[in-house]
């Protein structure tokens, strides 16, 4: 009897395996404004009740998808501005209508588990910018992320013509990794960020 009959495997299966490979380390992004396409959007309920917008953002020149998840409802149903706001941005952003917007019910994957999600339909592949972050968030059990600042229009501009990635790249400039304290909550994948809900969609969300 040989080592492998002895140790219960197969032969032809560990002669033929692949030499082993050492991944490289996971690189963040550096703080920039990165064209970019919305890939998911979609709200979720959360175990405590609350619902919470995920949005993931395709950057195609790194070949990287960040997901951020923000707030939009309180577990007490109270809207969340700041999440809703993410929202709105994300879709004017885009150059899309509310009106265009629909929502289906789907199992989306939310912090690494399945849950029911709403996804909304008509933004999937839209361009435009993303104003990202590199973060070190002190005392952090992942302290280092990349986070999504702010969306704007492919030309640089937001929805009132103010053009913001001037503005955020005078800013980077000046401090190109954001240094944050820890808080006590759920853990980031990849980022998270600041969504108004308006026509078919608020209906659904």
């Amino acid at each position: 009897m040989n080592i492998f009959e002895e140790l219960d495997l197969d032969k032809e299966t560990v002669e033929s395996a692949e030499e082993q490979t050492i991944r490289p380390a996971f690189e963040l992004l550096p703080s920039g404004a990165y064209k970019a396409e919305i890939k998911e959007l979609a709200t979720f309920t959360t175990d405590s009740g609350a619902v919470q917008l995920k949005a993931v953002v395709y950057i195609p020149s790194e070949d990287r998808e960040i997901t951020i998840y923000q707030n939009v409802k309180k577990k007490n149903g109270e809207p969340n501005a700041i999440g809703q706001a993410t929202f709105k941005h994300i879709v004017e952003a885009t150059n899309t209508s509310m009106d265009d917007l629909t929502a289906k019910t789907e199992t989306i994957e939310a912090y690494g588990k399945k849950v029911e999600g709403k996804v909304v339909k008509g933004l999937s592949g839209k361009p435009l910018i993303a104003l990202v972050r590199e973060v070190f968030e002190e005392g952090a059990k992942y302290d280092k992320y990349n986070d999504i600042e702010g969306y704007a229009r492919t030309d640089g501009t937001n929805a009132k013509g103010e053009n913001i990635v001037e503005v955020f790249n005078e800013k980077i400039a000046k401090n190109p990794i954001l240094t944050r304290k820890a808080k006590n909550t759920q853990a980031k994948t990849n980022g998270s960020s600041d969504a108004g809900t308006a026509g078919k969609v608020a209906d659904m969300l």
